[in-house]
């Protein structure tokens, strides 16, 4: 039974996943370019680094001997990139995409950065763009 609840639940996460990425994105490029080109800039490089780091992990993991990036590590660095790099890295190495711990871990992480945007909002700490 849990074989075939197994998919539905992972994609149901990866569904999860995606939606919080873009309102993650969104919430924070809406604003004028001009004013946030730096963190534009820094978003690029981040999310460099990360599929760099998920490409890495994939080569050790073909290759046995060498130490593997931990999954704390990936979930971490992820956060700060907003999960943009690492939802694409996840497609382009077919890496860490069905393993289910994997996936909570990142919407754990994924759903406490959408939190913490919200709670900026509401305290008023950052401006809702203006459409």
């Amino acid at each position: 039974m849990s074989a075939v609840i197994y998919p539905k639940t992972l994609k149901f996460i990866k569904g999860l996943q995606l939606i919080t990425t873009i309102w993650i994105v969104l919430f924070f490029t809406l604003k004028s370019v001009s004013v946030w080109q730096p963190y534009l800039v820094y978003l690029m490089l981040i999310n460099f680094v990360i599929i760099i780091l998920f490409w890495l992990d994939k080569r050790r993991a073909v290759s046995k001997p060498q130490a593997r990036i931990s999954e704390r590590m990936l979930v971490a660095v992820s956060s700060f990139g907003l999960f943009i790099g690492t939802l694409i890295a996840r497609k382009l190495f077919k890496h860490k995409s069905i393993s289910l711990k994997f996936n909570m871990k990142l919407l754990a992480a994924q759903l406490a950065v959408t939190l913490f945007t919200v709670g900026l909002v509401y305290f008023r700490l950052v401006e809702l763009p203006s459409l």
